[in-house]
């Protein structure tokens, strides 16, 4: 028994590190589009980073790292039609975590 629990513990660390590491890159990720779109903004570039691309992070798990570089450089941060679908994205994420780590339990 006291090696079966092992394993479930050794199980369950696999998962959290796991867990740690897509939430690092994703929200890396989130972070690097927002600092790099800005500053295609800034230049005036034609080719910029698709609204999708970032609403696409969020409901992946990106958006606390990028909401902080929005925050932070002040950018897509006033329109609504840019926010709305982003926050709606951001929300079902939450909801989607809350909602397995409960069942977990």
């Amino acid at each position: 028994q006291n090696m079966n629990n092992n394993s479930t513990q050794a199980e369950r660390r696999g998962w959290i590190l796991a867990g740690l590491g897509y939430a690092t890159i994703v929200n890396l990720a989130g972070l690097i589009l927002v600092i790099k779109d800005k500053r295609l903004a800034v230049a005036f570039a034609k080719n910029r980073i698709p609204e999708s691309s970032f609403h696409w992070n969020a409901l992946l798990g990106g958006w606390p790292g990028s909401l902080a570089a929005m925050i932070i450089q002040r950018h897509k941060t006033r329109k609504n039609t840019f926010r709305i679908p982003y926050y709606i994205a951001s929300l079902i994420n939450l909801s989607v975590v809350t909602l397995l780590y409960t069942r977990r339990k």
